[in-house]
């Protein structure tokens, strides 16, 4: 049987490349949280393991290839996970307008979600 629609619908990645993180922005268009900085990931696909949703949502929004990836926290509908990004060269998807590699201090000023900025502070513990 595949996920649990009702529980753990989306997966999101706070990925490091040296001592920094990788923040993306929303585009304008999207629905949800438009012009929002974000974490790369998505939802789940009917029967598809998490940490392959998160691998392919990753790739999709920013043509990097992860690795090292842990689970971090879920909140609400969301599964948070840590991960290596095995380049920096980021290529984003018409979904998003910028990104930023960002050290957890520069973290500290930018307007993030609250589970986004939990998730990332975890990582830094």
């Amino acid at each position: 049987m595949g996920e649990n629609k009702d529980t753990e619908k989306v997966v999101k990645a706070v990925i490091y490349s040296d001592d920094k993180l990788l923040l993306i922005k929303r585009s304008d268009y999207t629905a949800k949280h438009a012009g929002e900085w974000d974490l790369p990931g998505g939802h789940i696909e009917v029967d598809e393991p998490k940490e392959e949703a998160l691998r392919r949502e990753v790739k999709e929004e920013t043509g990097l290839e992860i690795s090292d990836v842990r689970p971090l926290r879920t909140v609400e509908k969301t599964t948070f996970y840590r991960a290596q990004s095995k380049g920096d060269d980021v290529i984003l998807s018409d979904e998003h307008t910028e990104y930023r590699w960002v050290s957890e201090e520069e973290i500290k000023k930018l307007e993030i979600g609250t589970k986004y900025r939990e998730a990332i502070e975890d990582t830094f513990k």
